[in-house]
């Protein structure tokens, strides 16, 4: 029987070298950051979600916060379609970095006062906005070129 432990140090990354696992990596990476929003607007577009997110909005001071939300639901829905069937990924990686970005301070301004639940919050949103940019990175059609 074979030991893992020394099997995968004597791999030396051949593993993730594999152009069947590199393609399997990343269209499971991608298919759980695009689950993230398209699961998102789902919520809000059921009855409860709907209600609930408005009035979050509002205590906010959106302006118009139904067309707020509505293109919010578009733009991050049609944003994780293309990063999940690779349409312009990078774009799409970029585009939903910038909706993280926007949404979170808007949402969860650490700096409004909301408390530590709006801070976790902003902070996960950090998180997932940093991991979108590295994702922007690794993916093709970059949109603009790489240097050194």
């Amino acid at each position: 029987m074979t030991d893992i432990s020394v099997t995968a140090a004597q791999d030396d990354g051949k593993l993730l070298r594999n152009a069947r696992v590199r393609w399997l990596t990343e269209r499971f990476g991608r298919f759980c950051v695009a689950f993230l929003f398209i699961d998102a607007a789902r919520y809000h577009v059921s009855p409860h979600g709907w209600v609930a997110t408005l009035g979050d909005m509002q205590a906010r001071g959106v302006p118009v916060p139904e067309v707020a939300l509505i293109v919010a639901m578009i733009a991050s829905t049609l944003l994780a379609l293309a990063l999940l069937f690779g349409i312009r990924e990078r774009w799409a990686a970029l585009g939903l970095a910038l909706y993280t970005a926007s949404v979170s301070c808007v949402m969860y301004n650490p700096f409004a006062g909301l408390g530590y639940g709006a801070l976790v919050l902003f902070l996960k949103d950090v998180c997932i906005f940093g991991a979108l940019l590295t994702l922007s990175q690794s993916l093709q059609g970059a949109p603009w070129p790489r240097r050194g």
